[in-house]
């Protein structure tokens, strides 16, 4: 399994060069962790907009009383 990756690692370093695979390899990175953080910011919006709802709830009947 890790001899795959090795194996890709290395013939992307002799193909554009140490300095650009790394570039490359980052840029995956930072594209797999930013999907992440996008999905987990679209959970937290969903628990607020409930939460306001919630609360907007509340509030009615806690001014209707």
């Amino acid at each position: 399994m890790y001899y795959e990756y090795a194996a890709a690692l290395a013939e992307l370093i002799t193909t554009f060069g140490f300095p650009i695979a790394v570039c490359m390899i980052l840029l995956v990175i930072v594209y797999k962790q930013n999907k992440k953080f996008t999905e987990a910011i679209n959970k937290n919006t969903e628990a607020i907009h409930a939460l306001n709802t919630s609360v907007t709830v509340l509030t009615a009947r806690v001014v209707n009383v």
